[in-house]
């Protein structure tokens, strides 16, 4: 009788115990994941991998807000083009197109070139990276400083908003 008592209080226990963590108890969010991975593709190619530690879905807004995120791009041969890294970031589904912010850094593999911002867009239907925000370019010794920037996803064609360089050497953009 004593062990059948026991069975039931430890079932009840369990149905009244919350499985999330208390500040995520009453989250407005319609779907949260964890361990986010999804691939981006365009005809069966591979254009973009978007990771996140944790992804909040909104379907009336057709979003995702992001935590810890990283975003690496890819040409059409599969070769990594860029790789951006964040503490949070927020993705249109509709699009693609994703806002990253805070501490958001841009590594350009190809050139050794490393972007610094604290918002950063991608846009991969005008096949673009953009910021209204302060930036930070470094490369070959190189640091170039704007109010904000606009490139293609080659950083073949770049423009910064009141710029500025320091350093020795060619500029490449």
């Amino acid at each position: 009788m004593l062990v059948a008592a026991l069975v039931l209080v430890g079932c009840e226990e369990a149905a009244t115990t919350n499985v999330v963590p208390p500040e995520l108890v009453g989250l407005d969010a319609d779907n949260l994941v964890l361990g986010m991975e999804h691939e981006m593709t365009q005809g069966g190619v591979r254009y973009a991998t978007l990771e996140a530690d944790t992804a909040f879905y909104y379907q009336a807004e057709g979003k995702y807000d992001l935590h810890q995120v990283q975003l690496t791009v890819y040409t059409t041969t599969g070769v990594e083009r860029a790789t951006m890294t964040s503490e949070w970031g927020e993705l249109v589904e509709s699009t693609e197109a994703m806002i990253a912010r805070r501490n958001v850094v841009l590594l350009l593999p190809d050139r050794d070139g490393r972007l610094e911002t604290p918002e950063l867009h991608y846009d991969p239907v005008n096949e673009k990276f953009w910021s209204d925000s302060a930036t930070v370019f470094t490369e070959a010794g190189r640091v170039t400083r704007g109010t904000g920037f606009e490139a293609d996803l080659n950083f073949t064609n770049v423009t910064v908003r009141n710029g500025s360089v320091r350093g020795r050497g060619v500029i490449r953009f």
